[in-house]
């Protein structure tokens, strides 16, 4: 089942995506754009499978919501405490225009993320599994 979860993963999209392809965030509202601006660099940076610039972009996250990513010792670590600020994330992006819901197979359920392409940057998974994804309905 794991190989073939794999397989619907890595033919989910062909090619690679950069970080840096992905467009600016335009969020909804004030509010969400104090979380959702910095959330997407913590974003970028797990793609990326850079630690450092995660742990500095969740240190701009409002009210210490990147507390537990920037005490994260190693790039699992950091993706655990992602989780939580994508469910966070998911709520504010909801009924906006533009924003995306995403989850990965090959993770928890519950572990999502929000961006506004439909081309998958999975910061689960990282360079390991960049493409891994499946939007929510």
């Amino acid at each position: 089942m794991k190989t073939l979860s794999r397989i619907l993963c890595l033919t989910a999209l062909v090619g690679g995506l950069s970080a840096s392809s992905l467009p600016a965030a335009t969020p909804p509202n004030p509010d969400a754009e104090k979380f959702l601006v910095p959330y997407e660099q913590v974003l970028k940076a797990l793609v990326d499978d850079n630690l450092d610039a995660a742990k500095q972009a969740a240190h701009t996250l409002p009210d210490g919501a990147g507390a537990d990513l920037e005490s994260a010792k190693d790039l699992k670590t950091a993706r655990e405490a992602f989780s939580k600020l994508g469910q966070t994330a998911e709520k504010m992006a909801a009924g906006a225009p533009g924003y995306h819901v995403f989850y990965c197979p090959m993770t928890k359920s519950n572990w999502t993320w929000v961006q506004q392409t439909t081309s998958i940057a999975n910061p689960y998974m990282g360079k390991e599994m960049l493409t891994c994804g499946v939007e929510k309905k």
